[in-house]
């Protein structure tokens, strides 16, 4: 047991270093339906509809997009509805409804699990949270009184709802989550509240004036709803992951420029060189400046200039990356060659070259097949 224990721990920190983490903030909101209270005798019958509404804010971390840990404030407004259905029918037209209306704070942490579908941006999502609910005070007492006074009946009715001041529950949930631009994540479930103690209790009585006679009902509830969510998260920060370090292939420091297609200017090694730009300059030796294009990603490249490597395994950041090159008379060309695909496909660089009087700034993409070109053509000023 000592030995796997081990292996577990030894394992886990060595996948640590190359683990993508997400930090998230969240907003989302409930519409949903109280579940029925307990009534004793069933005298009391709980309407169809008892709507809760509710709303919360959250911050959130995702483990490699399979686990996640969630801690949030929310605030729900609930109103249990329920008739005495028996005594509508025995006294017509008099309806006997009450709304038990409260509002509650709730704190509470949940575990979530996400599997994607497929190689989509789309993913299904089990979580289970726990939360500690207060109640408001105004709400915690409730007391209503009605007379029927007539010539065949005399009766008195009473209601008194007392609710606790708080209580906790376990909250599963399933759902749909579907990442959209800059990793932000857009998402709708079904959840269920599901109290740990009674939250309510309440009496119904009907006392007949003439006969003495009284009946009751005991009502207790959990404070139990099932609602729909939906939900909207901002990514915060990313953490890409890493690489494990792999054993460096040999570097060709002169590779010949074989024309191939119109289309296709040459190859580096077994990939093909797309040209997508063309600048002109006016200088021998220019300035270029490389960053990562739109969000951070893990995205590391090598950049070749006329069968040379001029700079080998740079991850791009969002600062810029800065280096001099010197051209040749005429055509040169300026490859972006990819080493990973980073976490968003492909790999996107933003190129900047500076010679002195104009700045070109252009965006090359590559991936393992085929590396971005740049043509830069070199003619001297007369």
């Amino acid at each position: 047991m000592k030995k796997i224990l081990l292996i577990s721990l030894i394992t886990f920190f060595n996948l640590k270093g190359y683990s993508q983490h997400d930090f998230y903030s969240g907003i989302q909101l409930d519409a949903g339906t109280m579940l029925s209270p307990k009534f004793e005798n069933s005298i009391l019958k709980k309407k169809n509809i008892s709507p809760t509404i509710g709303t919360s804010l959250s911050g959130s971390y995702r483990y490699f997009d399979m686990f996640g840990l969630e801690l949030g404030i929310s605030q729900q407004w609930n109103n249990t509805r329920y008739r005495d259905p028996s005594f509508e029918d025995q006294h017509s037209g008099f309806d006997v409804n009450f709304n038990n209306k409260t509002y509650q704070w709730s704190y509470y942490a949940a575990i979530s699990s996400m599997m994607r579908i497929g190689f989509t941006k789309t993913y299904l999502y089990g979580k289970v949270g726990y939360s500690f609910n207060n109640y408001g005070e105004e709400t915690l007492t409730e007391s209503k009184d009605f007379i029927i006074n007539s010539e065949d009946v005399d009766k008195s009715l009473t209601a008194i709802t007392n609710y606790n001041q708080s209580n906790t529950s376990l909250i599963p949930e399933i759902g749909v989550q579907h990442k959209i631009l800059n990793g932000d994540i857009i998402s709708t479930g079904i959840k269920m509240n599901m109290g740990q103690a009674n939250v309510m209790t309440g009496n119904y009585s009907i006392t007949d004036n003439n006969t003495k006679d009284v009946l009751t009902e005991n009502i207790t509830s959990m404070g139990d709803y099932v609602s729909i969510n939906f939900r909207y998260d901002m990514l915060l920060h990313h953490i890409p992951k890493k690489e494990k370090a792999q054993k460096k292939e040999k570097k060709v420091k002169e590779i010949p420029i074989i024309k191939t297609d119109p289309k296709v200017t040459a190859t580096v090694g077994d990939r093909k060189l797309i040209v997508t730009h063309k600048i002109k300059v006016f200088a021998p030796k220019v300035t270029v400046y490389l960053w990562d294009h739109q969000k951070v990603d893990g995205d590391r490249v090598s950049v070749n200039l006329n069968g040379k490597w001029v700079l080998e395994d740079l991850t791009l950041a969002k600062e810029k990356y800065s280096f001099e090159v010197e051209l040749q008379e005429g055509k040169n060309i300026f490859v972006l060659h990819a080493l990973n695909l980073g976490e968003f496909k492909p790999n996107t660089a933003a190129i900047m070259v500076m010679d002195g009087v104009k700045v070109h700034q252009i965006i090359l993409e590559s991936n393992m097949n085929e590396s971005g070109t740049l043509e830069i053509n070199y003619k001297t000023k007369k």
